[in-house]
């Protein structure tokens, strides 16, 4: 039987461990065998009370729950994964990383393809096989002092697809972005490991050294010099089908996002070198009124005004 009592704990640990078990209660549920909702809580180690809570979360975020004769919960539609192999959902999610990754159905359809199960499958081992590969080989240029090309990069600003000629600088936010001089535009900038389709050396010397800069990422990717004000700070609430977003699509804001007693039971609060990634995730809230803003007086200003482009400081491309 499902344990009923829970000991009380810390806010942080509390979002940590409920973002987590959302994400294996969906896994679960996508698969078989099927499980009643007192062996999900044995499972996922939650009352069966707290079950049924996730349950409403999981149909805020989109799926449909069902329970079958047996009294067995499914999430309905797991049959789409299964109407194509393997490869063809594998290729539909790699379209979606790289060409429309900010797509506001995006998310959504990633979540039905069950990308949001990190870690099993094929595919997965296939992405962190590149990745390691991609790493390893950024890490030799950048001890050799080399350039390199980032063949075929996805850019979500300028919404293109290209070669790009950089001069490696450093691996930054866990080896998730490269932080390198850009030869065509003479700028540095980072860049994204994901968005590479692959990384060739050059074995050509830098040339730009001493136009290299030393960034830093903001909790949404974009770049400021080390020592460097941030251009202003967002706050805002959100409910946590917003939040559970927020976390997959810009992982580095996890430190920023707690648990608050209020309305919509989130809160995001830090500081940021460019508004235009947070302008367009609130966006893609404004109907369903997931989240809500508090500040900063800026921010807010950007948003009435629809203006991304003024008073950025230097960006990922």
């Amino acid at each position: 039987m499902a344990k009923q009592g829970r000991t009380r704990t810390a806010p942080e640990d509390y979002n940590q461990r409920s973002i987590e078990r959302v994400f294996r209660l969906v896994k679960l549920m996508r698969r078989s065998p099927r499980r009643t909702p007192d062996e999900l809580a044995e499972v996922l180690d939650v009352s069966t009370r707290t079950i049924y809570r996730y349950f409403n979360l999981i149909e805020a975020l989109g799926f449909v729950v069902r329970r079958d004769s047996l009294g067995n919960m499914y999430i309905a539609g797991s049959e789409l994964k299964e109407s194509f192999t393997e490869e063809e959902a594998d290729l539909i999610a790699e379209l979606i990383r790289q060409h429309v990754p900010e797509h506001p159905q995006a998310a959504s359809v990633m979540a039905k393809l069950d990308v949001f199960s990190v870690g099993s499958g094929t595919d997965a081992a296939s992405l962190q096989r590149d990745h390691v590969h991609r790493i390893a080989t950024l890490s030799e240029a950048i001890q050799k002092g080399v350039q390199i090309e980032l063949v075929q990069y996805q850019s979500a600003n300028s919404q293109n697809t290209r070669n790009r000629l950089v001069e490696p600088v450093r691996l930054a936010a866990n080896y998730t972005l490269l932080s390198a001089f850009e030869v065509g535009t003479r700028t540095t900038k980072f860049f994204r490991l994901d968005r590479m389709g692959a990384v060739a050396l050059t074995h050509r010397a830098q040339e730009h050294a001493h136009l290299h800069k030393d960034l830093v990422p903001d909790m949404f990717g974009f770049a400021m010099n080390r020592g460097e004000e941030p251009l202003g700070s967002i706050r805002l609430n959100m409910t946590m089908k917003a939040a559970l977003i927020m976390r997959t699509e810009y992982p580095m804001c996890i430190p920023h996002l707690r648990v608050e007693e209020s309305s919509l039971g989130f809160a995001l609060h830090g500081p940021v070198a460019d508004y235009r990634a947070p302008a367009r995730f609130v966006r893609g809230f404004v109907a369903s009124g997931d989240v809500d803003v508090l500040g900063s007086e800026s921010f807010v200003k950007v948003l009435k005004n629809e203006d991304l482009g003024d008073g950025a400081h230097s960006s990922k491309p």
